[in-house]
């Protein structure tokens, strides 16, 4: 089995449409920057002859390695940490318990759609 792909990003390219090229979403697009690290400076800037790796494995291990003890959330569309803590918890207020509990969320205000949090027990 084919575990890396070296691919050379095409004009017009993101890390999202590229995402959704190998993986089928482009929700993943954040695993192929983490492989990515020494290539890509700015997730949010890829140019067209750049080289990167396409790690096929990285999102099945992902999904493995989930702890069948914690309480995970797939962010949809228009969610907010607010409104998760509000949806778990009955209290919108709770909502940095779920920020501190996941530490794929660097800035509190911005989840995206198809992100996978932790709920963390209160």
């Amino acid at each position: 089995m084919v575990e890396s792909i070296i691919y050379t990003v095409q004009e017009g390219d993101t890390l999202w449409k590229v995402a959704e090229k190998y993986f089928g979403s482009g929700i993943y697009w954040e695993q192929i920057y983490q492989d990515n690290l020494t290539t890509i400076s700015n997730p949010d800037r890829i140019y067209a002859g750049q080289v990167i790796v396409i790690n096929l494995t990285s999102i099945n291990n992902q999904e493995e390695e989930r702890d069948p003890n914690l309480t995970y959330y797939t962010v949809k569309p228009g969610d907010s940490l607010w409104r998760i803590a509000l949806q778990f918890y009955g209290n919108g207020r709770y909502w940095r318990k779920i920020n501190q509990a996941n530490d794929n969320i660097p800035d509190p205000k911005y989840i995206y759609e198809g992100q996978v949090i932790i709920i963390p027990d209160i």
